[in-house]
């Protein structure tokens, strides 16, 4: 059998970050799979309860990924965790979950170029020496914890020659009304799938949501999604969080302390802020075999038509196919 090895290299070593920091650097110039982000650190003094993922990936403001000063992946923190598990089922990995005073951590979250991790004909391409580059950037004051250190490793493929890579659009809207609203979206490219964030969902008592039904139209046609309702949205994204449980953080712990019988020996549980909640998605493509991608290439207008009970922000995430000959055209 031909051989295809991949290749796992630090892409930028491990280095303390400050607060605000905003930089840039160089990604391989073979072909490569994913990036992972190691994030390390330690709970700080004014800790009153385990630390969360969401806590610690608040601390990014922004990841992006730079072809020839362009943009091609932009997201935060917590939207680069979020688009991992939906497009290949990455679930961020945190060693410590008992994250009180002065305890440290370290937790890895991934951007994937591909479905499929490895894929030599999904994956980023080979590019000109200094024309791909990663961008970070750094809240201004960190809250919750001390001593930040990133490292991010690649997992290169020499060699490959892909014919695809997945990228992603951000579009962002505040809705100000219940009702209607027509959200154009992205029509450059095919769609793998489409990532979306209701800045209102159904919780406790209240069932309404800034998406409550979401369709799409393409050129005033309806197509794949016909009113199709929040939760049944977000249930889409949870068949894709491979061992989604433990992200709840619900930590029990032993303290040394007599108890009663019957009762709970819980300590430090994080709180349950329910970012993942917030978030849904739209498979185009479940069987890997480019079956089933909406092809748009001929498409004059792509439409989100959501149906909103409760004002809100709500962003799409259109996961999209970029042929590689495009990217790397001079």
């Amino acid at each position: 059998m031909p051989e295809l090895p991949f290749e796992m290299t630090v892409q930028y070593p491990l280095t303390a970050q400050a607060a605000g920091a905003d930089y840039m650097f160089d990604l391989p110039n073979e072909p490569f799979s994913y990036l992972d982000f190691c994030l390390e650190g330690q709970a700080d003094a004014d800790v009153t309860k385990s630390l969360s993922i969401e806590d610690i990936l608040s601390q990014i403001d922004l990841i992006s990924i730079r072809l020839n000063g362009a943009d091609i992946i932009a997201l935060s923190g917590e939207e680069i965790a979020i688009y991992a598990m939906a497009v290949s089922g990455f679930v961020p990995i945190l060693t410590f979950h008992d994250l009180t005073i002065n305890q440290m951590f370290n937790l890895t979250i991934r951007i994937p170029f591909s479905r499929k991790a490895y894929d030599p004909k999904e994956c980023y391409p080979a590019t000109p020496s200094g024309s791909s580059q990663c961008r970070v950037q750094i809240i201004d004051a960190f809250t919750c914890l001390d001593n930040l250190s990133l490292e991010v490793v690649a997992a290169r493929l020499p060699g490959a020659n892909p014919k695809f890579v997945i990228t992603q659009d951000r579009i962002m809207q505040t809705i100000g009304a219940i009702g209607q609203h027509d959200i154009p979206l992205t029509v450059q490219f095919p769609y793998a799938g489409l990532l979306m964030f209701s800045g209102a969902i159904p919780h406790g008592i209240a069932i309404t949501s800034t998406i409550r039904y979401l369709s799409l139209f393409e050129d005033s046609d309806q197509i794949r999604l016909h009113e199709i309702p929040w939760q049944h949205l977000r249930n889409r994204l949870m068949e894709l969080m491979r061992n989604f449980g433990w992200l709840r953080e619900h930590v029990h712990k032993d303290i040394g302390e007599s108890y009663a019988q019957g009762q709970l020996t819980s300590a430090n549980i994080s709180e349950d802020n329910n970012f993942w909640d917030h978030f849904a998605y739209v498979d185009f493509d479940p069987t890997l075999d480019y079956l089933h991608v909406m092809d748009i290439n001929r498409t004059h207008s792509l439409i989100a038509r959501l149906t909103s009970d409760v004002v809100g922000n709500v962003v799409f995430y259109p996961v999209i196919f970029r042929l590689t000959s495009d990217m790397v055209r001079r």
